[in-house]
């Protein structure tokens, strides 16, 4: 595994199980005892990357893969009920786009997958939210998860005692999650327990003495031990409610049944145990649905399924039916899926949603025949459009492929209702394919949502997404059209020209021994101005944002002071190549051809193109160059960052100092 996205740590069990945690940069093990579903690979590249948790024996005998489809997790703890925790990162290249993921807090259990897929390749073709994702306990927002901890046997008053917290190095906090089961698994509320400026967290453990230890540290910057004592009087434990009390005790009811059902997990045993809907427990639903797939007995569940009753909530099931179905089944199964749930208007949101995956999956096998089509179409567009605006999106995603004649109109429509980003991306993703169904004005009203730049704000993804959507849709336009629409195809993220810096002299050759000595000054607002100048005329806001400022290249700025202090991000200013973050590492490119390229690779939104984006010049992050994968020879990471040396050697002491005060007191406190 890569450094930063690796093996993460080790943790014991309560039954005295290793269980090691991995990032996505570390295969998937071959060989190993699976307690994932058996078909959900299906569709996906052999070698996906997703974060995992591998289950072993003290001696190594026996090995599982214990649950995945995560992204970057740090740490494992477990609570009391013996049960596990982690906290996993998020992507921040794609920030802004609608399968950006924040970082969350996860309950992991067998068999759980969270749905991460390397990149944007988050159940291809597509399906960020899956009805099979094992949901999270809490979403945070963005962060850089580096450790999980519970406070049991620490000194802390009982609600801290009980918490669980997980460190975030990027913002420099910790926060206190305190957990309330849900069925057989629970749902999180977070507060801030401690905040630095910095304070950037590495690892977190609790002493014999009842205390909080933590560390601090990472890429190179000053590192340290701190402790966290509580001084006040003993609290005692506050009376339990009689509600509190019933919840607690029919969670422990759900857990043991959870847990006997996963117990058939990879196994081959046949599960003949009591079916599951997701209204009744989400988690022992999914773990049923697993134990059923392990054992081969899909179609003999469905006969099950209509003698005990269970509705259309459980159309999980119907889609592993799906996935082992033959093409000539699949007509059939339509019919029959169809017919028998028509109760549509009853069903609750998270029921509708499964059910419009279902069809969505099916359409994506590509193996229907027109009357299936038409027969899943027409059924689908009297619900269209809804109410929600998550089924809306679901059900543009299903209705567009299907039928873009009619469906087209009224995802324009939609597009053109919503402010929220996401959503705009959403229809735009969707919409950029289709070929029918349009007119005039709802053609003019797609491209003009490419043509406000500053209302899309994300991650350094964000340009390169926008500009795949508006080629592929161009590209369905005849030539009349394009002539037609020419004045909507000016590139809409095109950075403004560089600063002319022709008469700026140099200063000195910087070095930080020559500034050190004046980074003890009290940061205040006189200097705002002309560090933000600096900010601009340096160069700096080419490639990192500050605020609603600058560009997506680099490490964003805004909260560095929560990570770096004065002197670590002076230092970084100074000499670039002193410690590079992996993600933004400049990659080596060689060629057949003899060619040698280097730069950062971009993702495509599709990671079956055979093509790779290379952004070569970090000040203009809009120009891409794409290689055929095939023409490369070998491969290597550059320890040479794209950032230049000597941006600062041209201004004065004052002003330097000016631009660390202005990135420290944060883009809040300036409008900027």
């Amino acid at each position: 595994g890569g450094v930063g996205h690796g093996r993460n740590a080790l943790a014991l069990g309560p039954a005295g199980d290793i269980y090691a945690i991995h990032g996505d940069a570390v295969d998937l093990p071959r060989g190993v005892l699976d307690r994932t579903s058996p078909l959900r690979q299906q569709g996906l590249p052999s070698r996906p990357h997703e974060g995992h948790v591998l289950r072993m024996s003290p001696d190594g005998s026996r090995k599982e893969l214990f649950c995945g489809g995560m992204r970057n997790p740090f740490g494992i703890a477990f609570n009391t009920e013996g049960e596990a925790f982690t906290y996993d990162a998020d992507a921040e290249f794609d920030m802004g786009s609608p399968w950006y993921r924040p970082t969350r807090v996860m309950h992991l259990s067998s068999g759980a997958d969270f749905g991460w897929r390397a990149v944007t390749g988050s159940w291809p073709p597509y399906f960020p939210d899956h009805p099979d994702n094992t949901q999270p306990v809490l979403d945070i927002g963005k962060g850089s998860p580096t450790g999980v901890r519970f406070g049991t046997g620490s000194h802390f008053p009982p609600e801290y005692s009980k918490a669980l917290y997980i460190l975030d190095w990027a913002y420099g906090r910790i926060l206190a999650v305190h957990l309330v089961p849900r069925g057989s698994s629970y749902i999180g509320a977070a507060e801030v327990f401690l905040r630095g400026q910095p304070l950037n967290l590495t690892d977190l453990a609790f002493g014999p003495d009842g205390a909080m230890y933590f560390t601090t540290g990472g890429r190179k910057t000053q590192s340290g031990l701190y402790r966290v004592s509580y001084t006040g009087s003993k609290i005692k434990a506050r009376e339990r409610s009689l509600q509190e009390k019933e919840r607690e005790a029919l969670a422990g009811e759900h857990r043991k049944r959870r847990r006997e059902v996963e117990a058939y997990h990879g196994t081959g045993k046949v599960y003949d145990g009591p079916l599951s809907r997701p209204s009744d427990d989400v988690r022992i639903a999914q773990a049923v649905k697993i134990a059923l797939e392990h054992a081969g007995k899909l179609p003999a569940t469905k006969a099950r399924l209509r003698k005990t009753n269970v509705d259309g909530a459980t159309v999980g099931l119907l889609a592993a039916e799906a996935k082992i179905a033959t093409p000539g089944r699949l007509p059939g199964l339509v019919r029959e899926w169809l017919a028998e749930n028509r109760d549509w208007k009853s069903w609750a949101l998270s029921q509708k949603m499964g059910f419009v995956d279902l069809f969505r999956r099916v359409v994506a096998r590509g193996q229907l025949p027109a009357r299936s089509r038409e027969l899943i179409s027409s059924t689908f567009q009297e619900h269209f459009p809804a109410a929600s605006g998550e089924l809306n999106r679901a059900l543009a995603a299903l209705l567009i492929e299907l039928d873009p004649a009619v469906s087209v109109q009224k995802t324009v429509s939609l597009l053109a209702d919503t402010t929220a980003q996401a959503e705009r991306l959403h229809y735009l993703y969707h919409l950029r394919g289709a070929r029918l169904g349009w007119t005039q004005a709802s053609r003019r009203e797609f491209f003009s949502s490419f043509n406000s730049p500053r209302s899309f704000i994300g991650g350094r993804g964000l340009p390169g997404f926008l500009g795949h959507l508006q080629r592929d849709a161009r590209a369905t336009l005849s030539a009349a059209e394009k002539k037609e629409f020419v004045d909507l195809f000016e590139k809409p993220n095109t950075p403004p020209p560089l600063p002319d810096l022709s008469e700026r002299q140099l200063v000195k050759e910087w070095k930080l021994v020559d500034l050190e000595a004046g980074l003890n000054f009290e940061a205040s607002s006189q200097g705002r101005a002309s560090g933000r100048k600096v900010f601009a005329q340096a160069l700096c806001s080419r490639c990192h944002r500050h605020g609603l400022e600058g560009g997506p290249v680099g490490p964003e700025l805004t909260y560095v002071s929560r990570r770096f202090s004065r002197r670590d991000l002076l230092a970084e200013i100074l000499d670039p190549s002193r410690s590079i973050a992996e993600n933004y590492q400049t990659v080596v490119l060689e060629l057949k051809d003899g060619r040698v390229l280097s730069g950062q690779v971009i993702p495509n939104l599709d990671y079956r193109d055979p093509h790779l984006q290379l952004a070569i010049d970090p000040l203009r992050p809009d120009k891409l160059t794409r290689i055929a994968k095939t023409s490369i020879h070998a491969t290597r990471r550059s320890p040479v960052s794209l950032m230049p040396a000597g941006l600062l050697d041209t201004f004065s002491r004052k002003e330097i100092l000016d631009l660390l005060a202005w990135i420290e007191l944060g883009a809040d406190k300036d409008g900027g």
